[in-house]
């Protein structure tokens, strides 16, 4: 049985949602595993991360319950597809209000409903957040076929890998990469940046900008850096990395997340770090 964090393509999928402000720690937007989704805590914030509504419970909850709405939506899903609620207040007493909101929202669907009180959220001027499962219908007739997913081939060394493009966070990026397949370059052990391979690039342009950038990779999540601060490059996280430079922290577009071969991920790092610099082949 696979641990959790190895868990095959075909039980979950991550799906980061545009328009969302991006996630303030080691979470997704929306994890959707078969016909189940599951929506992580929406608060009142804009797509920038900046508060809405003020000291107004009704305008955070109606911010709130149109960031679940997004969200649903990027799963395939709507409020009638909620099953169930989780709702965080910081004062109970405005339960009524939310309620308000929530019918205007749900209608005539009813979803099974938690509500807490909680002391302080993550930014204190916030007053509600609110998590949601969904259930996606099933469909009618015959079993549709599994669209096959889109995957990359990496040969690192002796090594092999199979990736999946992360095509709805970065799309510009994994189309600008497909472009340059079969890519050939040779790695060597990240200097700045922790447990992680470094593939430097130079002045090398795919004209794209940052998108879905990330400095705290999870081993396996390849990231590409379009220069800037530092030159063009592409970092491998095989264990706990923070991606930086000698002029200090990058972020990077997370354009490619290892599937297939990550038990092999620490025997990477051995080999960059005993054996040195590394072939490394990017195929369809």
């Amino acid at each position: 049985m696979p641990t959790a964090a190895h868990w095959p393509a075909a039980h979950r999928e991550e799906i980061w949602v545009p328009g969302m402000p991006e996630p303030i720690s080691h979470f997704v937007h929306v994890v959707r595993a078969g016909r189940l989704v599951f929506v992580s805590g929406c608060v009142a914030s804009d797509d920038q991360g900046r508060t809405v509504g003020g000291s107004d419970i009704v305008a955070q909850t109606r911010q709130a319950h149109e960031n679940i709405k997004r969200c649903l939506a990027a799963a395939g899903a709507t409020f009638a597809d909620v099953c169930k609620v989780t709702v965080f207040l910081k004062n109970v007493a405005h339960r009524e209000a939310v309620n308000t909101v929530r019918k205007e929202y749900f209608g005539a669907s009813r979803p099974a409903s938690t509500l807490i009180e909680i002391s302080q959220f993550v930014r204190p001027e916030l007053l509600i957040e609110i998590e949601a499962v969904a259930v996606l219908p099933e469909k009618k007739g015959a079993a549709p076929r599994r669209k096959a997913r889109a995957t990359l081939h990496i040969r690192l060394g002796p090594l092999t890998f199979t990736a999946r493009w992360e095509e709805t966070a970065a799309p510009r990026t994994c189309a600008a990469f497909r472009r340059l397949l079969p890519y050939r370059q040779r790695i060597i052990q990240a200097r700045w940046s922790g447990e992680a391979g470094w593939i430097p690039l130079g002045v090398l342009d795919l004209g794209v900008g940052a998108e879905h950038a990330t400095s705290e990779p999870a081993p396996g999540a390849l990231l590409f850096y379009p220069a800037g601060v530092s030159e063009t490059e592409i970092l491998f996280p095989y264990g706990p990395a923070r991606f930086a430079s000698v002029h200090g922290p990058l972020a990077g577009n997370h354009f490619l997340t290892i599937e297939e071969g990550r038990v092999h991920l620490p025997e990477v790092g051995r080999l960059l770090c005993w054996e040195g610099a590394q072939d490394i082949t990017f195929e369809a």
